[in-house]
């Protein structure tokens, strides 16, 4: 966190709280769940992440009741039902991710269920995005945990993931939201046995998607 010049880990504990670790010079611990008044536990994993326009870090996770959950903090740590407040979207299957967005200064989380691909995502309010219909592209829906980046070379976001046909698949904003099958984009690697990373090299302004593939080797597919 540039603010304060910390690291932060997080994860959930054996209590199914959110547990954070954090560093200033020596490592500290805090009860996430606790200090934001006893929100739903969680189940599986959480997520965090920070945002320069206002200063703030945030964990997202998804609770026992099926919600997504925002932990976040500008000098005391709150609570947001991110489920209710963008109007009780279908209720989340998967573990979220959450990233910010530069160009236009939003926040977004994003989870899989009923084998799309959702959007919540914030510039001043919630709003909730179905990404596989807005792709047009609802023939290879999402199997498991997507994951997402942005890509400063040409100003836009990119979600990627495993669909229900095992390919990897990209979902990606430009103004609209596109769809891309990267495994046949790629000449077909090796299907992927588990869920997709990205991420992006400013050094020579690449995109890079990495996956455990079906003969157990990591594989990248890159732009």
């Amino acid at each position: 966190w540039a603010v304060d010049k910390t690291e932060h880990v997080v994860y959930r504990g054996t209590d199914n709280h959110i547990h954070e670790l954090w560093f200033n010079g020596s490592w500290h611990h805090n009860d996430l769940t606790v200090a934001t008044g006893n929100p739903p536990m969680a189940v599986g994993k959480p997520y965090g992440y920070t945002w320069d326009v206002d200063n703030t870090e945030h964990v997202i996770y998804r609770g026992s009741d099926n919600h997504m959950h925002e932990l976040w903090f500008n000098g005391t740590w709150h609570h947001n039902d991110l489920t209710a407040a963008t109007g009780f979207p279908p209720l989340s299957t998967s573990d979220p991710m959450g990233y910010t967005w530069s160009v236009d200064k939003t926040e977004h989380v994003i989870y899989g269920t009923d084998n799309h691909v959702h959007e919540l995502w914030f510039n001043g309010k919630w709003s909730h995005n179905d990404l596989t219909n807005a792709s047009g592209y609802p023939d290879a829906p999402a199997g498991t945990d997507p994951g997402a980046y942005t890509w400063s070379v040409d100003n836009t976001e990119h979600v990627v993931y495993r669909g229900t046909d095992n390919h990897v698949h990209e979902l990606w904003f430009n103004g609209n939201w596109n769809h891309n099958d990267l495994t046949n984009a790629a000449g077909q690697p090796p299907l992927p046995a588990g869920d997709p990373v990205g991420y992006t090299w400013d050094i020579d302004k690449t995109e890079h998607v990495v996956y455990r593939g079906v003969d157990n080797h990591i594989h990248e597919l890159w732009l």
